[in-house]
Protein backbone atom coordinates (compact mmCIF):
# COMPACT_ATOMS: atom_id res chain seq x y z
CA UNK A 1 0.00 0.00 0.00
CA UNK A 2 2.75 2.40 0.99
CA UNK A 3 4.54 1.24 -2.59
CA UNK A 4 1.33 2.23 -4.23
CA UNK A 5 0.48 5.43 -2.39
CA UNK A 6 4.33 6.82 -2.84
CA UNK A 7 3.82 6.01 -7.05
CA UNK A 8 1.04 8.10 -6.95
CA UNK A 9 2.37 10.90 -5.57
CA UNK A 10 5.36 11.37 -7.31
CA UNK A 11 2.95 10.86 -10.63
CA UNK A 12 1.23 14.03 -9.20
CA UNK A 13 4.21 15.85 -8.27
CA UNK A 14 5.58 14.83 -12.08
CA UNK A 15 2.28 16.01 -13.16
CA UNK A 16 2.23 19.45 -11.60
CA UNK A 17 -1.14 18.10 -9.32
CA UNK A 18 1.22 18.47 -6.20
CA UNK A 19 3.91 20.26 -5.25
CA UNK A 20 5.80 17.75 -3.18
CA UNK A 21 5.74 14.12 -2.44
CA UNK A 22 5.04 13.75 1.33
CA UNK A 23 4.64 10.08 1.66
CA UNK A 24 8.54 9.73 0.80
CA UNK A 25 9.55 10.33 4.68
CA UNK A 26 6.97 7.09 5.37
CA UNK A 27 9.52 4.22 6.33
CA UNK A 28 8.94 0.97 4.81
CA UNK A 29 7.91 -1.62 6.90
CA UNK A 30 9.91 -5.42 7.61
CA UNK A 31 7.22 -7.64 5.86
CA UNK A 32 9.83 -10.65 7.68
CA UNK A 33 8.70 -9.53 10.60
CA UNK A 34 5.07 -8.60 9.75
CA UNK A 35 3.62 -11.45 7.80
CA UNK A 36 0.09 -11.54 7.95
CA UNK A 37 0.01 -14.84 6.26
CA UNK A 38 3.03 -17.49 6.77
CA UNK A 39 2.50 -20.65 4.61
CA UNK A 40 3.90 -23.49 4.96
CA UNK A 41 4.21 -26.72 2.29
CA UNK A 42 2.08 -29.80 2.41
CA UNK A 43 3.98 -32.93 3.97
CA UNK A 44 4.16 -36.03 1.34
CA UNK A 45 0.90 -37.92 3.16
CA UNK A 46 -1.00 -34.28 2.93
CA UNK A 47 -0.25 -34.17 -0.76
CA UNK A 48 -1.18 -37.20 -1.62
CA UNK A 49 -4.36 -37.64 -0.05
CA UNK A 50 -5.40 -33.83 -1.45
CA UNK A 51 -4.41 -35.81 -4.73
CA UNK A 52 -6.18 -38.45 -4.19
CA UNK A 53 -9.41 -36.66 -3.46
CA UNK A 54 -9.24 -34.28 -6.24
CA UNK A 55 -8.88 -36.93 -8.91
CA UNK A 56 -12.09 -38.35 -7.89
CA UNK A 57 -13.42 -35.17 -8.52
CA UNK A 58 -11.40 -34.32 -11.88
CA UNK A 59 -9.24 -31.22 -10.70
CA UNK A 60 -6.06 -33.33 -9.94
CA UNK A 61 -4.26 -31.83 -12.87
CA UNK A 62 -5.07 -28.57 -11.30
CA UNK A 63 -3.23 -29.22 -7.96
CA UNK A 64 -0.50 -31.03 -9.93
CA UNK A 65 0.18 -27.52 -11.79
CA UNK A 66 0.48 -25.82 -8.58
CA UNK A 67 2.15 -28.45 -6.97
CA UNK A 68 4.80 -29.56 -9.76
CA UNK A 69 4.92 -27.05 -12.01
CA UNK A 70 4.63 -24.02 -8.96
CA UNK A 71 2.05 -22.28 -11.30
CA UNK A 72 0.20 -19.20 -9.72
CA UNK A 73 -4.10 -19.15 -9.61
CA UNK A 74 -3.84 -16.46 -12.01
CA UNK A 75 -1.42 -18.25 -14.04
CA UNK A 76 -3.65 -21.59 -13.94
CA UNK A 77 -6.77 -19.39 -14.82
CA UNK A 78 -4.85 -18.12 -17.74
CA UNK A 79 -3.00 -20.91 -18.86
CA UNK A 80 -4.83 -22.35 -22.49
CA UNK A 81 -4.01 -25.36 -24.68
CA UNK A 82 -1.97 -23.76 -26.61
CA UNK A 83 0.57 -22.97 -23.87
CA UNK A 84 0.67 -26.94 -23.24
CA UNK A 85 3.36 -28.73 -25.44
CA UNK A 86 3.47 -32.14 -25.17
CA UNK A 87 6.03 -32.72 -27.62
CA UNK A 88 8.79 -30.29 -25.89
CA UNK A 89 7.10 -31.40 -22.66
CA UNK A 90 6.58 -27.45 -21.63
CA UNK A 91 4.21 -25.38 -20.08
CA UNK A 92 4.52 -21.49 -20.97
CA UNK A 93 3.54 -19.29 -18.74
CA UNK A 94 2.68 -15.72 -20.75
CA UNK A 95 1.46 -12.41 -18.64
CA UNK A 96 2.18 -13.69 -15.36
CA UNK A 97 2.88 -11.59 -12.12
CA UNK A 98 6.26 -10.77 -13.85
CA UNK A 99 5.20 -9.56 -17.13
CA UNK A 100 7.31 -11.81 -19.38
CA UNK A 101 6.87 -15.35 -21.27
CA UNK A 102 8.12 -18.11 -19.21
CA UNK A 103 8.66 -21.68 -20.52
CA UNK A 104 8.98 -24.09 -17.32
CA UNK A 105 9.09 -27.67 -17.89
CA UNK A 106 6.67 -30.05 -16.96
CA UNK A 107 6.72 -32.75 -15.23
CA UNK A 108 5.80 -36.08 -16.62
CA UNK A 109 2.70 -36.82 -13.80
CA UNK A 110 1.36 -33.48 -14.54
CA UNK A 111 1.66 -34.29 -18.57
CA UNK A 112 0.01 -37.62 -18.03
CA UNK A 113 -2.73 -35.22 -15.68
CA UNK A 114 -3.11 -32.93 -19.07
CA UNK A 115 -3.48 -35.80 -21.64
CA UNK A 116 -6.17 -37.33 -19.63
CA UNK A 117 -8.03 -33.78 -19.43
CA UNK A 118 -7.44 -32.96 -22.90
CA UNK A 119 -8.87 -36.38 -23.88
CA UNK A 120 -11.78 -35.92 -21.42
CA UNK A 121 -12.62 -32.86 -22.67
CA UNK A 122 -11.64 -31.99 -26.30
CA UNK A 123 -10.76 -28.40 -26.89
CA UNK A 124 -9.60 -26.03 -29.61
CA UNK A 125 -5.88 -24.49 -28.79
CA UNK A 126 -7.64 -21.06 -27.39
CA UNK A 127 -9.57 -22.71 -25.22
CA UNK A 128 -8.96 -22.19 -21.38
CA UNK A 129 -7.26 -25.66 -19.38
CA UNK A 130 -9.66 -24.42 -16.68
CA UNK A 131 -12.39 -22.45 -16.93
CA UNK A 132 -13.67 -20.48 -14.36
CA UNK A 133 -16.30 -22.35 -11.71
CA UNK A 134 -17.21 -19.88 -9.51
CA UNK A 135 -19.44 -19.68 -6.43
CA UNK A 136 -21.60 -16.93 -4.83
CA UNK A 137 -23.00 -13.47 -6.37
CA UNK A 138 -21.92 -9.86 -6.19
CA UNK A 139 -18.53 -9.51 -3.66
CA UNK A 140 -18.79 -12.87 -2.30
CA UNK A 141 -18.22 -14.31 -6.20
CA UNK A 142 -15.03 -16.60 -5.96
CA UNK A 143 -13.30 -19.22 -7.75
CA UNK A 144 -14.86 -22.71 -6.50
CA UNK A 145 -11.62 -24.10 -6.17
CA UNK A 146 -10.01 -23.07 -2.97
CA UNK A 147 -8.11 -24.69 0.47
CA UNK A 148 -7.52 -22.85 3.63
CA UNK A 149 -6.15 -24.70 6.00
CA UNK A 150 -4.35 -23.27 9.22
CA UNK A 151 -2.12 -25.89 11.46
CA UNK A 152 -1.43 -25.70 15.49
CA UNK A 153 1.38 -22.57 14.84
CA UNK A 154 -0.69 -20.78 12.72
CA UNK A 155 0.63 -20.90 9.56
CA UNK A 156 -1.64 -21.62 6.80
CA UNK A 157 -2.41 -24.16 3.73
CA UNK A 158 -3.81 -22.71 0.37
CA UNK A 159 -3.54 -23.00 -3.00
CA UNK A 160 -0.27 -20.50 -3.11
CA UNK A 161 1.52 -22.87 -0.50
CA UNK A 162 2.00 -25.83 -2.93
CA UNK A 163 4.46 -23.18 -4.28
CA UNK A 164 6.03 -23.70 -1.44
CA UNK A 165 6.06 -27.33 -0.87
CA UNK A 166 7.58 -27.69 -4.85
CA UNK A 167 10.44 -25.25 -3.80
CA UNK A 168 10.53 -27.37 -0.54
CA UNK A 169 11.05 -30.60 -2.63
CA UNK A 170 13.19 -29.44 -4.76
CA UNK A 171 15.68 -28.31 -2.24
CA UNK A 172 15.78 -31.77 -0.74
CA UNK A 173 15.82 -33.21 -4.10
CA UNK A 174 19.41 -31.43 -3.77
CA UNK A 175 18.74 -28.92 -6.65
CA UNK A 176 20.96 -25.62 -6.69
CA UNK A 177 18.92 -21.96 -5.85
CA UNK A 178 19.66 -20.95 -9.03
CA UNK A 179 18.12 -23.61 -10.79
CA UNK A 180 14.95 -23.65 -8.12
CA UNK A 181 14.72 -19.89 -8.92
CA UNK A 182 14.19 -20.65 -13.08
CA UNK A 183 11.56 -22.93 -12.15
CA UNK A 184 9.84 -20.85 -9.64
CA UNK A 185 10.03 -18.03 -12.53
CA UNK A 186 11.66 -15.57 -9.28
CA UNK A 187 13.91 -12.58 -10.03
CA UNK A 188 16.69 -13.63 -7.04
CA UNK A 189 17.28 -16.57 -5.62
CA UNK A 190 17.44 -14.94 -2.18
CA UNK A 191 13.76 -15.15 -2.70
CA UNK A 192 12.84 -18.87 -3.49
CA UNK A 193 15.33 -19.86 -0.32
CA UNK A 194 13.84 -17.21 1.80
CA UNK A 195 9.81 -17.65 1.27
CA UNK A 196 9.63 -20.53 -0.63
CA UNK A 197 11.93 -23.19 1.49
CA UNK A 198 10.91 -24.56 4.47
CA UNK A 199 13.66 -27.57 5.24
CA UNK A 200 12.90 -28.23 9.17
CA UNK A 201 15.39 -29.94 11.70
CA UNK A 202 15.08 -33.17 9.80
CA UNK A 203 16.27 -31.91 6.03
CA UNK A 204 19.94 -30.73 7.68
CA UNK A 205 20.30 -33.78 10.15
CA UNK A 206 19.98 -35.98 7.34
CA UNK A 207 22.43 -34.01 5.19
CA UNK A 208 24.76 -34.34 8.21
CA UNK A 209 25.28 -37.69 7.47
CA UNK A 210 26.50 -37.49 4.09
CA UNK A 211 29.80 -35.92 4.43
CA UNK A 212 32.56 -39.33 5.32
CA UNK A 213 33.87 -39.59 8.30
CA UNK A 214 36.72 -37.90 8.77
CA UNK A 215 40.28 -39.83 9.61
CA UNK A 216 42.56 -38.23 12.49
CA UNK A 217 45.83 -36.75 11.12
CA UNK A 218 48.83 -38.77 11.57
CA UNK A 219 50.91 -37.43 14.97
CA UNK A 220 53.72 -35.73 13.40
CA UNK A 221 56.13 -37.04 15.88
CA UNK A 222 55.58 -40.59 14.46
CA UNK A 223 57.03 -39.86 10.98
CA UNK A 224 60.00 -38.65 12.81
CA UNK A 225 62.37 -40.55 13.85
CA UNK A 226 63.81 -40.04 17.55
CA UNK A 227 67.31 -38.32 17.99
CA UNK A 228 70.16 -40.33 17.82
CA UNK A 229 68.38 -43.39 15.93
CA UNK A 230 70.37 -45.03 13.07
Amino acid sequence: ARQIAVAFYGWCVRTGRAESNPLRVVPKQDEARDRRRVRRPLTDDELSRLLEVAHERGRDAWYLAAALAGLRKGDMQRLTWADVNFAESTVTIRHGKARRTDPIPMHPQLAEALRRRVAAFPALPTVRVWPPVKIGTGKRERVKTRIVVEDDEGRVIVLHALRTTLGTQLARAGVTPQVAQRIMRHSDYRTTLKHYTVLGLPAPAAAMARPPRLAPAPHAYAATPPAGAA
